[in-house]
């Protein structure tokens, strides 16, 4: 939320698009499953209206019960292409242009509509998305080009990809803090507006997140060389950097 409300961002527009009662008081943090929803057995970000057959379609994350489910969207694909830039690999466009491409992007698949996929000629995908710039101006976190050191640079390019897949693809962005501790929160914060871990989290860790995923029983019925002891808090997946305690961004 404090990517959207002012905290940290200022974007009305996608927070509106992902948050029910965004802008007065939200109804329930991620998580908590003892806080009310709005809507009988859908949870508290969706903002259609109506219940199974008769739910109305609409705009957002949620945007229809026959909508398409998103395997790999265009501003993750941007986002990565920026932080190749940012390491020297030449592959399609600049940094700050995949930067700001992958922001565009995040608009353009929110602001489509139900099953048919299409932005309302209302909306402009593309214009939302330079005035969220302008509206964060002094703010690297939403403009590349202020950004004035590598790991600033980074932080901006993982921020923008969290953002622009919350709520979509939230275990990509799990992979993504780990790999990078990108974006930034406070470990083991109980407040919402500081970080994105579950106030009812059972992690042992300070940051109060998972390291890893379990393998299925499957694969330890039919594949001799699963690695055993596998723990969900304390076992790191080979390419995680992170020292064996939880970031302290």
């Amino acid at each position: 939320m404090s990517y959207y409300n002012g905290v940290k961002l200022n974007d009305g527009v996608r927070g509106a698009l992902m948050y029910k009662n965004f802008g007065t008081t939200p109804v329930n943090q991620l998580g908590n499953e003892n806080a009310p929803v709005a809507i009988a057995n859908y949870p508290a970000w969706y903002i259609g209206t109506g219940l199974g057959s008769q739910a109305v379609e609409a705009q957002g994350i949620i945007k229809s019960r026959v909508m398409g489910t998103p395997i790999w969207p265009a501003s993750e694909t941007y986002f990565l292409l920026a932080e190749a830039a940012l390491n020297g690999y030449t592959l399609s466009g600049s940094a700050v242009s995949n930067f700001n491409s992958g922001i565009v992007a995040s608009f353009n698949y929110l602001q489509k509509f139900g099953a048919t996929n299409a932005v309302p000629s209302t909306n402009s995908p593309a214009t939302d998305a330079a005035a969220y710039q302008t509206t964060n101006a002094t703010n690297y976190l939403a403009n590349y080009n202020l950004a004035t050191s590598y790991t600033q640079r980074l932080e901006a390019i993982i921020t923008q990809k969290y953002i622009a897949l919350n709520f979509i693809d939230s275990y990509e962005s799990w992979s993504e803090f780990r790999r990078t501790t990108f974006p930034t929160i406070t470990n083991g914060s109980t407040s919402a507006t500081a970080t994105f871990a579950s106030i009812q989290s059972g992690s042992t860790r300070v940051d109060k997140l998972p390291l890893r995923g379990l393998y299925p029983q499957t694969e330890y019925n039919l594949n001799t060389n699963t690695p055993s002891g596998i723990g969900v808090f304390t076992t790191k997946i080979f390419w995680d950097p992170t020292a064996d305690d939880a970031p302290t961004n």
